[in-house]
């Protein structure tokens, strides 16, 4: 359906529409001088919808299951660092061994008495092997080494499978 007067009006020229014979005409704006022109405000590149925003106020909750991700991780993340250390120390003492070194020396004492809890349920297992110059294969050692690494392995392995349930 067309907008059309109706029939017997004045002419085709008027509108017939309310909007347009209520409202007055607004004046029409004046060109300033570059001087003297009111810089507007910029409006806001992008205002997201209330729905969109972030929640005012206290935090979201942290989901059960992600906190209990984020903590095996970190446990992981810990027997990895003790796995680290753990080896360190054991490859010290398998060097001070192999090397000779003198057992009343402070360090050496102390490096022999932090790792021999360690290296105590892989004696015997295998024959320590002598050097002609008096050094000492510690097979022990490279045992517990081998052995420590698994286990802390399989313990990294099984707890970032259970982080991911």
């Amino acid at each position: 359906m067309r907008n059309m007067p109706p029939v017997g009006s004045a002419g085709y020229d008027e509108p017939t529409w309310p909007d347009a014979i209520t409202r007055p005409e607004s004046p029409q704006p004046q060109p300033q001088a570059p001087s003297q022109r009111v810089r507007q405000p910029v409006p806001p590149v992008y205002n997201p919808p209330p729905y969109m925003r972030p929640a005012q106020g206290a935090r979201s909750p942290v989901s059960p299951s992600y906190a209990a991700s984020r903590t095996l991780h970190a446990v992981a993340q810990v027997i990895a660092l003790v796995l680290g250390i753990v080896e360190l120390l054991l490859l010290v003492r398998i060097v001070l061994l192999f090397c000779g070194a003198n057992p009343t020396a402070e360090f050496t004492s102390l490096i022999y008495g932090w790792s021999a809890p360690l290296v105590a349920p892989f004696q015997g297992v295998f024959p320590n092997v002598i050097s002609t110059g008096g050094g000492v294969l510690d097979a022990a050692a490279i045992l517990a080494m081998i052995v420590y690494a698994i286990g802390a392995r399989i313990a990294e392995a099984v707890l970032r499978m259970l982080a991911r349930i």
